[in-house]
């Protein structure tokens, strides 16, 4: 009984490509080609500069043992941000110096921040919370955050933006909403590498019927209501109904009054009798209804002298006039309350005053439109209830200096390249804080989306075809003048299509498989189905047994986005010829057929059984070694 053992060798490495490379971490690749000995240490040395010995490195993974040829794989982490990193794979055996493979280098880099969108807080009528979470920033030292928020999935409007240095959560609030609508949003990430968006989110504004309360009467005809809520809506309409005692069914209703605003409401009525007890109520409605206030009375009795009032002119400015009129008796008063009405349309009133003294009282009016003809009168009413008219006069406002809106396009950058999924965003700044429309066109003039409102940013979002070219504008129309910003350039990227094609392949010798994937690729991982990995754009791989095995290429594009694709990769041995997984005589049949050309070697290449790039006899012995056990 004898036994032997072969001596050590040194140990074989190659340095393959690093792999899932991040702005702080990244994945080194080996293989070990033949430990040399019954085990091997295999490991990576890394540095910011090149080496040409291992003990140069300044860093050095962890060791791994093996015991037969294989790959294996390290993650490094800490490392600096955009920085080009060198590193070599090592391979040891307790008998040989430790050998090392060529020397690669990547570069780490900014990467797309990534961005949750999270719940909508705080919902009201009008206002709304928009949460979000920054869940990485990328590598960059700062990242913008902000919403884009609308009825619609396209969005249409933009939030502030907030600079952050550090992944968390955050907030903005966003309020002019309508009551009673759905909303979309989305939080929105950017940093120096570009922009990533969060999920679709969506919540519903609340809607609530206004309430109203009566108030009280001065005296006879002047009816007080206090608008205790808009119940969520930006405007309602309020008004009084009345009647006379026993004629329920013939009650009579003031004219209606526009509200934005919870405020004290008037109405001045008229033609009453004499000696009549009236019965009355405010009434508000909504977009959700109509809510009365409390049932109250007044009595009429014989009427007194009313009040004398004149009418005098006006001074007019641009959003704004100064009405006034002269107070000229009270008739059988003590003092009176006094009002204009104005109108250009829809009549309005300003505020009740009280005058104890007779002569000029003056009340200015807001909101008027510049440029615009409104009329007025001057009204009294006696505290014993009765009332006059001055006669109506009119003024025309004034025309101011008119500020065009000034467009900033924002994102995406003139001859970026982009994403299929984006915004278009610009800012919209209107000195005169007019309303404006917006609109967002293409190239070629047909628009986008239009958005309405006093400017800021502005936003639609897009899903758009690939490898495309695309060009855009953006339109702000004041009422008085249109501005139309310079058309920026942008194309998408090309659709990412994983594909490779292979050699034929055969037990222990080199299969070549190539990618012919489309797209803006930037890493690349291979599975071959034995256990064995590359992250080589095109590999070589060896199998040491013939069989069907599942290959597998997965990519990571420039915009983080992973595809892949499977095959099988049929190994054949050489030798059998008719590719029934077996070799035997039917292989002999088969060599004998190609060699006397009734047969396409093509269709058989395993009847090459010596590898020599023809067919002959010679395979023919090679196959019967191989059946006899010889070869």
């Amino acid at each position: 009984d004898m036994s032997f053992h072969t001596s050590s060798t040194s140990p074989s490495v190659t340095t393959n490509t690093a792999s899932n490379i991040g702005y702080a971490t990244a994945t080194l690749n080996g293989y070990l080609n033949a430990p040399g000995a019954s085990n091997c240490d295999v490991w990576f040395v890394y540095d910011t500069v090149s080496h040409a010995s291992i003990g140069d490195y300044a860093f050095s993974t962890s060791k791994e043992t093996k015991t037969s040829a294989s790959s294996f794989s390290r993650t490094i982490s800490g490392l600096a941000v955009q920085t080009t990193y060198y590193f070599r794979a090592v391979a040891k055996n307790d008998d040989w110096p430790a050998v090392m493979g060529t020397e690669r280098s990547f570069t780490t880099q900014i990467m797309f921040p990534s961005v949750v969108t999270g719940a909508a807080l705080n919902i009201s009528s009008t206002a709304a919370t928009l949460s979000g979470e920054l869940t990485d920033i990328g590598g960059d030292d700062t990242c913008q955050v902000w919403f884009e928020y609308g009825e619609t999935s396209s969005y249409g409007y933009a939030t502030e933006h907030l600079n952050l240095s550090a992944e968390g959560t955050f907030e903005i609030q966003i309020d002019g909403l309508e009551p009673g609508t759905t909303y979309h949003f989305r939080a929105v990430a950017q940093n120096s590498r570009g922009v990533s968006y969060g999920d679709d989110g969506m919540f519903n504004t609340s809607a609530v019927m206004a309430a109203v309360e009566t108030g009280a009467i001065e005296y006879a005809i002047i009816l007080r209501a206090n608008v205790t809520s808009l119940g969520g809506d930006e405007s309602g309409e309020a008004w009084f109904e009345y009647w006379e005692e026993g004629l329920e069914n013939e009650s009579i209703q003031t004219e209606k009054k526009t509200i934005t605003q919870e405020e004290e409401v008037e109405a001045v009525i008229t033609g009453l009798n004499e000696n009549a007890t009236y019965f009355y109520r405010a009434a508000v409605e909504n977009s959700q209804g109509i809510s009365y206030g409390t049932n109250l009375s007044f009595k009429m009795f014989s009427l007194p002298r009313a009040p004398s009032i004149v009418t005098v002119n006006a001074t007019p400015s641009y959003t704004s006039a100064l009405l006034s009129a002269n107070v000229t008796s009270f008739g059988d008063s003590n003092s009176c309350y006094v009002w204009f009405e104005y109108w250009n349309g829809e009549r309005s009133s300003t505020s009740v005053k009280v005058v104890n003294t007779t002569g000029l009282f003056y009340e200015e009016t807001h909101g008027l439109n510049e440029g615009t003809r409104y009329y007025y009168r001057a009204i009294a009413v006696g505290e014993n209830g009765r009332i006059s008219y001055g006669g109506v006069k009119n003024f025309t406002t004034n025309i101011s200096e008119n500020h065009e809106p000034v467009i900033t396009l924002i994102s995406p950058e003139n001859g970026s390249h982009v994403d299929i999924s984006v915004s278009l965003v610009a800012e919209v700044y209107d000195a005169d804080n007019d309303s404006l429309s917006i609109t967002f066109y293409w190239e070629n003039g047909s628009a986008i989306h239009t958005v309405n409102g006093t400017g800021g940013m502005v936003s639609v979002g897009l899903h758009l075809a690939y490898a495309s070219e695309y060009g855009w504008y953006v339109v702000a129309h004041d009422g008085k003048s249109e501005v139309t910003s310079a058309t920026r350039h942008f194309s998408t990227i090309e659709r990412t299509v994983v594909n490779f094609s292979h050699s034929y392949a055969f037990v222990n010798e080199a299969v070549f498989f190539n990618d012919t994937s489309i797209g803006d690729i930037e890493q690349w991982f291979w599975d071959f189905g034995d256990g064995n990995v590359s992250h080589e754009k095109n590999a070589t791989h060896i199998y040491a047994m013939a069989g069907t095995y599942t290959v597998n290429l997965s990519v990571i594009d420039t915009y983080a986005n992973t595809r892949y694709v499977t095959k099988e990769v049929e190994v054949w041995q050489r030798g059998d010829a008719n590719m029934d997984g077996a070799i035997n005589a039917l292989d002999i049949t088969r060599i004998k057929r190609i060699h006397e050309g009734l047969d396409d070697m093509t269709d058989y290449p395993p009847a090459d059984a010596n590898n020599d790039g023809v067919v002959n006899d010679q395979d023919v012995a090679l196959v019967i070694q191989k059946i006899l056990g010889l070869a």
